[in-house]
């Protein structure tokens, strides 16, 4: 007995700059052709198609900002900074929140990206030595 596939598949991928965006299509074709002596005996066949689409880059900008402001707000209920501390440290985490959804907005252009992966650090370690004094 002899078992034959043939494989027939087509993909299409695009990405665009900085991975942006991407876009799938997969069109999949399997005959299966089983053989005694040389004979057919069974023959099937299937196809299967997807559409993979993906409309962005999942940063965690928001989610890194929001654990941010509940440290912020943790410290300052706990006395490890000041109410002037804790006031600009949010008004900073409020502002970086904007700009991630500008930069979301325009498709995660890498300077903005980079720019605030540095601030949203920065902020950080602002945050943790101020809590730290």
């Amino acid at each position: 007995m002899r078992r034959q596939i043939t494989w027939l598949a087509l993909a299409q991928v695009l990405a665009i700059a900085n991975g942006a965006a991407a876009m799938a299509d997969t069109v999949v074709q399997e005959t299966t052709t089983t053989t005694i002596g040389g004979t057919p005996v069974i023959t099937s066949s299937s196809s299967e198609m997807s559409m993979d689409v993906k409309k962005g880059v999942q940063y965690k900008f928001k989610e890194r900002l929001g654990d941010l402001k509940e440290k912020i707000s943790v410290a300052e209920a706990k006395g490890w900074m000041n109410n002037a501390q804790a006031s600009a440290f949010q008004a900073e985490a409020e502002k970086l929140m904007n700009d991630t959804s500008a930069a979301e907005l325009a498709g995660w252009p890498k300077d903005q990206v980079d720019a605030l992966e540095k601030c949203v650090t920065k902020l950080n370690a602002d945050v943790a030595t101020a809590s730290s004094n």
